[in-house]
């Protein structure tokens, strides 16, 4: 039985699905009170190098902590749960390919994400679906729209960020120093209203942006 660990804000619930987990057969799980006590519970278990399943509340997270955890524990499978359907959080999920849930009335859901979890499959809870489906259509149109919207260097820095490339790589591309790269992508997440440049481009990657041709892109004085 793969190992569990619950991560969120509200105690009393988090207590809950601890013990309905337990119930359902999951005995090895354990909750814990901070984001310090999850990175070292999850160190812990990437060392046994078998999957375990990590259970946070989207609520609490940012795209650098989710990005954090994905990077780390590559043995980690994520379910990403809020007592109640949030947009901001199910979006979070999405970017990382993770399952989400709102537990409502109905803790069963917690069970299916978990299956599809560890099968490296991303599962959203049918509540979440009614409730959000519609404003996620919307977002990811509003998204690309506005990613089209941005100037052609300012696409290719982001794409290429998105492929993994650093700045100093990207700057030799366009002829940019990597202090100027990186000041524009924290201009490019200022446009398009996300915190950091981190999750400008989980958004590109997410969204699949296109790049224009270098040719077509303004080199720098």
């Amino acid at each position: 039985m793969n190992s569990t660990i619950l991560y969120g804000s509200d105690l009393v619930a988090v207590e809950g699905l601890r013990a309905y987990l337990s119930d359902q057969g999951y005995g090895n799980t354990n909750s814990v009170n901070s984001y310090r006590d999850l990175l070292s519970s999850a160190k812990f278990l990437e060392e046994l190098n078998t999957p375990f399943i990590l259970i946070v509340e989207g609520k609490i997270l940012d795209c650098s902590q989710l990005q954090q955890l994905t990077s780390l524990y590559t043995q980690a499978k994520f379910v990403v749960f809020d007592s109640f359907a949030d947009y901001d959080s199910l979006l979070l999920a999405l970017n990382f390919n993770s399952s989400y849930i709102s537990l409502g009335n109905n803790p069963q859901t917690l069970l299916q994400a978990i299956r599809c979890a560890l099968s490296d499959a991303a599962y959203i809870c049918p509540q979440s679906k009614v409730k959000l489906g519609e404003c996620v259509f919307q977002g990811q149109r509003k998204s690309r729209q506005a990613l089209q919207q941005l100037s052609p260097v300012d696409r290719i820095i982001l794409y290429q960020s998105s492929r993994g490339l650093t700045q100093e790589q990207i700057g030799k591309l366009i002829s940019y120093t990597p202090v100027n790269v990186g000041c524009r992508l924290r201009g490019i997440a200022q446009k398009l209203g996300l915190q950091d440049k981190q999750e400008a481009i989980s958004l590109a990657i997410d969204l699949g942006l296109k790049a224009p041709e270098l040719e077509s892109v303004p080199m720098a004085a």
